[in-house]
């Protein structure tokens, strides 16, 4: 009877989906994290995120149009660009010292420089070309204006805008750093001038030209939406074919559901990896309960799940990261790591910054087990064989029974990983009582840390790409 229930539930869901609008302003709303300039490797507002926003705006439009599709694939493979983007910046600020973090700006803002050219102008091509391809199977007045003869539409301008802004950003991030290729010791007596010491001043030159041009840039694709979700024309026809050709389909909804719930789930872990900057995290772990969150909602749109036991831990981890959060500023703040020998007071206000980590990943590693558990019943429901082509023998529900417990061993053992990582996190927290009472610099344990916070990552993608490939073929003909 439950199960009827929730059966009528979906369907409710699936007809109010066809009735939904096309995100056009969520697509805007992306870009927000793309026109800003970075500072070598440093993203004030972390292409990442709109990255994925992207991602998520383009999933309904891209079932109607095989050129969309294929951007909002080069989009999510640029969430992984980013994301590696991110894993440098704690190398850099966590575990180079000063005197190598110069070259070490030069490299990875060079290296991130050639390889988002690489994969961010493919990007825009295909999305603008994906644009246009929907524009020639939809009426309207948007995507391809009133064009003269041999003139070029909005789409093709704003592209080639787009392609102009992304060398541009590229280049000019990268430019100020190689002043560090003559960043040797300064002799008064000699010719030699130092480039280096005005590089705040270079990253300021090339930091606001590029600023005042994304922003224009911004303008024209706010501008450029605007006027597509203006053309009632376009998205009336766009809404009907989607009603159409998608909506029938209720696969491509679970399969959509889960590469979103997944999308969520991996920017979570991502965000594990603390990148600080004297001392303060920039990414504070608040924003991991956030993603879960989300990445749990979009589970329970696909699947029966329990909500309250994985809600009250997500509640408890979050509570937990403010704690540890508030202990780590407090202690740093106002005490040392040498004080802590000297001051009962440093003492206390350390091992409280300590106690509040491992409380943090205690209820990190309860967190995953208890949704891994929900992650479990959509792995039965939507994985195993292929729809439509059932075959109710004992020998094959076997084999799908195996296949569905192999897909669940590869997130027990990211539970597994999480501990080991999680004991690494504690360790590395200890570094300030080795270094007191001691007198040893460990500073490999940071290495360590990173190395474990890196498998652990690796881990989940892998396990997360193998969930959604089975649930992508269990609806590969629907």
């Amino acid at each position: 009877m439950d199960e009827n229930r929730y059966q009528r539930d979906i369907n409710k869901k699936s007809r109010g989906q066809s009735t939904a609008k096309i995100p056009w302003g969520l697509m805007a709303i992306a870009f927000v994290f793309l026109f800003n300039p970075n500072i070598s490797v440093v993203d004030i507002l972390p292409d990442f995120f709109g990255y994925i926003i992207l991602s998520l705006a383009l999933l309904k439009v891209s079932m109607l149009s095989e050129g969309l599709a294929e951007a909002r694939r080069a989009f999510e493979r640029l969430i992984l660009v980013d994301g590696a983007k991110l894993l440098s910046m704690v190398w850099i600020f966590g575990v180079n010292g000063s005197n190598d973090r110069t070259s070490s700006l030069l490299l990875w803002s060079f290296v991130f420089g050639v390889i988002e050219m690489i994969f961010v102008l493919p990007a825009y091509i295909k999305l603008f070309d994906g644009f246009s391809e929907l524009g020639n199977f939809h009426e309207n007045t948007a995507i391809h204006g009133s064009r003269r003869s041999g003139g070029a539409s909005y789409t093709d301008k704003l592209k080639t805008f787009s392609l102009f802004f992304v060398v541009l950003k590229a280049v000019m991030c990268v430019l100020p750093e190689l002043s560090a290729l003559g960043n040797t010791s300064y002799d008064e007596g000699s010719a030699f001038f130092n480039l280096y010491r005005y590089i705040g001043v270079m990253r300021g030159l090339c930091f606001i030209p590029v600023l005042v041009i994304g922003g224009v840039w911004l303008a024209f694709v706010i501008r450029y939406f605007l006027r597509i979700r203006a053309d009632k024309t376009l998205c009336d026809s766009v809404s009907a074919a989607y009603l159409e050709r998608v909506v029938p389909k209720r696969g491509l909804f679970t399969v959509r559901n889960v590469r979103v719930a997944t999308w969520f789930f991996v920017a979570a872990m991502v965000l594990t990896l603390d990148v600080r900057l004297e001392e303060v995290n920039i990414l504070p772990d608040l924003f991991i309960v956030a993603l879960l969150a989300i990445s749990f909602a979009f589970f329970c749109k696909t699947t029966k799940l329990s909500k309250p036991a994985p809600v009250v831990m997500m509640a408890l981890f979050g509570i937990s990261t403010l704690l540890s959060d508030a202990a780590d500023k407090y202690f740093h703040a106002n005490y040392s790591y040498i004080a802590i020998e000297k001051s009962n007071a440093a003492l206390v206000a350390y091992f409280v910054y300590v106690g509040a980590v491992a409380l943090k990943g205690i209820l990190f590693v309860s967190t995953l087990a208890v949704a891994f558990k929900e992650i479990r019943k959509v792995i039965v429901e939507h994985t195993g064989y292929v729809l439509g082509r059932e075959i109710n023998t004992e020998g094959e529900k076997e084999r799908t029974l195996e296949v569905q417990n192999e897909l669940y061993k590869s997130f027990t053992r990211i539970v597994d990983v999480a501990i080991i990582y999680v004991l690494s996190d504690v360790l590395y927290s200890l570094y300030g009582a080795f270094y007191a009472f001691m007198d040893k610099n460990l500073g490999y344990l940071s290495i360590i840390n990173i190395i474990c916070g890196i498998v652990f990552i690796g881990m989940t993608v892998k396990a997360v790409d193998e969930l959604r490939e089975a649930v992508q073929t269990k609806y590969m003909l629907e």
